[in-house]
């Protein structure tokens, strides 16, 4: 992983705990100009979208303030 990946799992590793949820992977990676974070989740009987909008409105803040 590099340094904003790290920062990026250390912040949602426990939120997803919280959500029930199973952090896999957290990538930080450029494609093209863009930089992209790519949080993979998983959770017993699989993700849905309420899921991943808890997630999201969770995890975004803490990942804007840092």
């Amino acid at each position: 992983m590099n340094v904003v990946a790290d920062k990026a799992w250390v912040l949602a590793e426990p939120v997803c705990t919280e959500l029930g949820l199973e952090l896999i992977d957290v990538i930080y990676e450029r494609k093209g100009e863009i930089w992209f974070l790519i949080v993979t989740v998983d959770k017993p009987g699989g993700i849905g979208v309420d899921d991943l909008s808890a997630l999201s409105v969770q995890l975004d803040p803490l990942l804007d303030i840092e």
